[in-house]
């Protein structure tokens, strides 16, 4: 019985050899033919796209201030981008960024980041710098309404430029402990390298220049449990000298460079010529956030001072503190979040009385992990400019955040 058995098995074998001896042989070209064909880089990015934004639509109801159209109208798209990220190569990363909430004046950001570093990204081209913990956030992860009014006023209207930054990638240094940023940017405005200046000095002084340290004590030693994050930034610039054809074409120009109107006071040279001098500018701030078990608090400390590149005195030094403080928390079970914030701007702490002083109380509802409805009520005491005579601002504030 063994035996037969044994020679059963091998017949099949037999045949097996046979039909592989016999068998035609394929030529390694007809081979390399047959494979798919390898894709190009270009297809690989394509491949490897991801399309993500959001949009924000908003209504408000109430007072605002006369000099903010934006703050006056009643519905408005707030926010409307779309982000595209790629991976180019093995530690190379593009991304895009289109803005559509403003068709006359669209901005579109690109990037390209080489990230083989945790300890040493490098990310080149147009982006908003890394200044501060609410800055670099995207808007709609925001827990409040929107950024403090005083950082429109002492940044820029658009805080975005072009340039290179240096920084650690996601998993940051020490177990996420240490994160930093350094950056040089153009410092002219979206994607304008160029500079009007009346005394044409060495250009370099135009550039922007940043830096932010943060450090992620909860992160680095209780895991995912607490988001504790403490950090510092600095940005420095000369903005160039400003001619227009009346103070508000100044003023106007004034919006595109640190420090704003608060910074430029414009003279008049003739009666179609107004010019404010070159100005060094400078801004710091400090910042505190703490997250865990539902509970959020954020805040932060801003100053800024500015003075004529040539000419300095007192009397046109400029100098202007902000600060803001959030708390929120979140009640899980009904996907619901209730948030307070308030918040100080002073143009001149030298001054008496000029402070604007703004809280604002709401509530945010989670439908899902795409979509939240939020509605705020604010109250702001204006005395900048008035000789401390109150300016009541008070308006409610609805909007729906719409993740893609």
């Amino acid at each position: 019985m063994f035996e037969k058995k044994a020679a059963w098995h091998g017949v099949p074998m037999m045949f097996l050899a046979g039909a592989l001896t016999l068998a035609p042989r394929v030529s390694r070209a007809e081979e390399a033919a047959a494979a798919p064909a390898a894709k190009t880089a270009v297809e690989k990015a394509v491949e490897s796209a991801k399309i993500s934004g959001f949009a924000v639509p908003w209504l408000r109801l109430g007072e605002a201030p006369a000099d903010n159209k934006d703050a006056r109208a009643a519905f408005r798209l707030r926010y409307a981008r779309v982000n595209i990220d790629s991976n180019l190569a093995k530690d190379i990363a593009a991304k895009v960024v289109v803005s559509l909430e403003d068709p006359k004046n669209p901005l579109f950001d690109m990037q390209l980041a080489w990230k083989k570093y945790d300890a040493a990204n490098i990310i080149v081209g147009q982006f908003r710098p890394a200044f501060g913990e609410l800055v670099p956030s995207p808007s709609a992860d925001l827990v409040m309404m929107d950024r403090p009014d005083y950082m429109s006023k002492m940044d820029k209207k658009r805080l975005r430029d072009m340039g290179i930054v240096l920084g650690t990638g996601k998993a940051g240094l020490y177990n996420g402990l240490v994160n930093y940023w350094v950056g040089v940017m153009n410092g002219n405005g979206v994607a304008n390298v160029g500079s009007n200046d009346i005394d044409k000095e060495g250009s370099y002084r135009d550039l922007l220049y940043v830096g932010r340290v943060m450090l992620n004590p909860g992160k680095a030693f209780a895991g995912k449990k607490f988001d504790v994050r403490i950090g510092a930034s600095a940005m420095r610039t000369t903005s160039p000298a400003l001619e227009g054809k009346d103070e508000a074409a100044v003023q106007d120009l004034a919006k595109d460079f640190l420090g704003t109107t608060y910074t430029f006071k414009a003279t008049q040279v003739n009666p179609t010529k107004w010019t404010a001098p070159r100005r060094q500018t400078q801004l710091t701030g400090a910042e505190f956030m703490f997250k865990a078990y539902g509970l959020y608090l954020q805040s932060e400390y801003w100053m800024l001072h500015s003075e004529p590149r040539h000419g300095a005195t007192d009397a046109n030094k400029k100098d202007a503190v902000a600060w803001h403080a959030d708390i929120a928390y979140t009640i899980a079970p009904v996907n619901t979040q209730i948030a307070y914030r308030l918040e100080s701007f002073d143009p001149n702490p030298d001054a008496e009385d000029d402070e604007i002083v703004s809280s604002s109380i709401g509530v945010n509802y989670f439908v899902n992990d795409n979509i939240a409805l939020s509605l705020f009520g604010t109250s702001t005491d204006d005395h900048a400019g008035t000789d401390g005579v109150d300016k009541p601002n008070n308006h409610f504030d609805a909007r729906m955040v719409v993740k893609f």
